[in-house]
């Protein structure tokens, strides 16, 4: 885990502010969108979410066909907004390719802060995922690009934190609730042969919590990226 020196804005919320009209598509390469404010985006059978539509444009639709694993919805509510509540379920979505720098914004709550838990994730292929550390509660925020790091911790199991970062080699950020820093060493190079949200690549480390958006982008954030995808989502979920 990286020293507190590393992190000089941890704690901070984003000093510059969302610029005015700032959207997520307004970033370089937006790939992947999935937003639970827009309820039309969701799709269920009872209340068992079946397809979560892309908001980017690209028609990267999640769905799950099995009926069997399907996240629950509408979830627990963030600010008055229902969210998609998951229990070792799964939604992916595979036929594309994204290779590193890619960026990512997570708004999530993981309610079972012990062990690996992967929030979002490649489809197939080498391991490489935003979550949690594979070690014992209370568990910090990692990245595994084919070599788990810390990102920032710890999750104390209750609280919705905003996850944002890069994944790029030695030069991957991170951080959450605050403007990414360097990682204190590199995640790897991996980057996503398709997307899913729920569990790993190996059908592992389920998700226990719930989601509300997971935006995800071809491209490395700048530093204004940063402050404004941060300022961004935390305006648009009270948070």
């Amino acid at each position: 885990m990286r020293s507190p020196l590393a992190s000089p804005l941890r704690g901070f919320a984003s000093p510059f502010g969302a610029a005015a009209g700032f959207t997520p598509a307004g970033l370089t390469g937006l790939e992947l969108w999935y937003d639970a404010s827009v309820t039309a985006s969701i799709s269920t059978t009872g209340s068992h979410v079946t397809a979560w539509a892309d908001q980017s444009g690209n028609g990267r639709d999640l769905i799950n066909d099995s009926g069997s694993d399907r996240p629950q919805y509408p979830g627990t509510a963030l600010n008055g907004v229902a969210t998609i509540d998951f229990n070792d379920d799964l939604l992916s979505v595979s036929g594309f390719t994204i290779a590193q720098p890619w960026s990512y914004a997570i708004v999530v709550r993981v309610t079972n802060n012990g062990f690996g838990r992967a929030i979002v994730s490649t489809n197939s292929g080498s391991r490489s995922q935003v979550g949690q550390q594979n070690v014992a509660a209370p568990a910090p925020w990692s990245v595994h690009c084919g070599t788990e790091v810390a990102i920032d911790g710890p999750n104390d199991g209750s609280s919705w934190f905003i996850l944002v970062g890069t994944n790029n080699g030695a030069a991957s950020y991170g951080n959450s609730d605050a403007l990414p820093v360097l990682l204190a060493s590199s995640p790897g190079t991996a980057g996503l042969t398709g997307f899913r949200i729920g569990r790993d690549a190996l059908g592992f480390q389920p998700l226990i919590g719930q989601t509300a958006e997971v935006i995800v982008w071809s491209s490395a954030y700048s530093a204004q990226d940063m402050a404004n995808v941060l300022a961004y989502l935390q305006g648009k979920w009270s948070l």
